[in-house]
């Protein structure tokens, strides 16, 4: 074998060794099936996923250390009529957060040691009449990290169940002030809602994740 070859044999393994260190490295510290954090979107109790949902906003917190190794995955939608090519969405931040890895459709922002990913598909993302729906939250590179929260964004880009304030001046009796009521937008879903349903529900995705995931 020729010494030129011989290195190049050297380095290219060098390099996939190197490649395989980084991915094992990477891990969603509460997955649910194979590595990743699975959301069953269709089973989510009044969430009207197919036609009416255009995206959704992840929250995550990177394992202690991550502003020195980054961190970065992919926010993926799959089901009837979406895949992998056209339902993933990258995300990625350098260290100490002061290089985010904005690709269109993904937004992200960093606050203290929560990253908070928004996932703008631009549309409906499932039709009215797809018959199953998956979220997947996948860490690809740097450091391990949690899901926090998954919510879901209307056709309006609003996180679904959350309404805007309403504020209500009321007339002033004879010889008294006019005052000014401002009511707290509430969660239409209520304590049992989107949020907390998507918990109970990662694990109900886990199975159909397995066998629908890309090879």
């Amino acid at each position: 074998m020729k010494l030129r070859t011989f290195l190049a044999s050297i380095s290219a393994c060098a390099i996939a060794v190197s490649a395989m260190a980084i991915s094992a490295s990477a891990a969603v510290t509460n997955a649910n099936s194979d590595g990743a954090y699975v959301v069953a979107v269709n089973e989510i109790a009044g969430l009207a996923w197919n036609g009416g949902i255009s995206g959704a906003v992840v929250t995550i917190t990177p394992a202690a250390g991550w502003n020195e190794t980054g961190v970065g995955g992919g926010v993926i939608f799959q089901g009837d009529g979406v895949d992998w090519n056209t339902g993933a969405k990258e995300f990625g931040v350098s260290g100490e957060g002061t290089d985010a890895k904005n690709v269109e459709g993904m937004t992200i922002a960093t606050s203290g040691d929560q990253i908070t990913l928004t996932y703008d598909f631009g549309g409906a993302i499932f039709a009215e009449s797809a018959t199953w729906a998956q979220l997947v939250v996948q860490s690809w590179w740097g450091a391990d990290f949690t899901v926090d929260e998954v919510e879901y964004l209307d056709l309006d880009g609003k996180v679904i169940g959350e309404e805007a304030p309403t504020t209500t001046t009321n007339a002033a009796p004879e010889g008294g002030d006019t005052t000014t009521t401002t009511k707290a937008g509430s969660n239409a879903t209520g304590d049992a809602g989107v949020a907390l349903a998507v918990a109970g529900l990662a694990v109900a995705g886990a199975a159909a994740y397995v066998a629908r995931k890309k090879d």
